[in-house]
């Protein structure tokens, strides 16, 4: 019984992290053609095709107890779950914001199962 359980939670934890790296590679498609949009003959539909897929990836997500944390915009702190990818370019002691996420953040309850990938820049910049 012990084995069937543990077999069992492995194959759970198995379907999330593939569920993870199809939701990062879905969300990296996007912010792609996000930042293109002006760009495309029908950017308006493209945009509206982007805001309703995005909406039913977070349901999908939520239904399987994930949550995707994006952090752009916000202070950055060295508790934040993303790893900075320029963070040679700073002092430890500036102010800086997480101006871009490269990879999205997903979380199961309190626990990383995908780390976010990000770029900081200064204060005031």
């Amino acid at each position: 019984m012990v084995s069937y359980l543990k077999n069992n939670m492995t194959n759970a934890e198995n379907l999330k992290s593939y569920l993870c790296k199809a939701v990062v590679e879905y969300w990296r498609v996007t912010r792609s053609y996000e930042r293109n949009l002006l760009n495309l003959q029908n950017s308006s539909s493209a945009a509206a095709t982007i805001r309703n897929s995005e909406k039913k990836i977070f349901s999908i997500l939520a239904d399987a107890g994930l949550k995707l944390i994006l952090c752009e915009g916000q202070e950055y702190s060295p508790n934040l779950p993303l790893t900075v990818v320029n963070g040679d370019e700073f002092n430890s002691n500036e102010d800086l914001l997480v101006t871009q996420m490269i990879e999205p953040t997903i979380m199961d309850g309190n626990k990383v199962i995908s780390m976010g990938k990000a770029i900081l820049i200064k204060k005031g910049k």
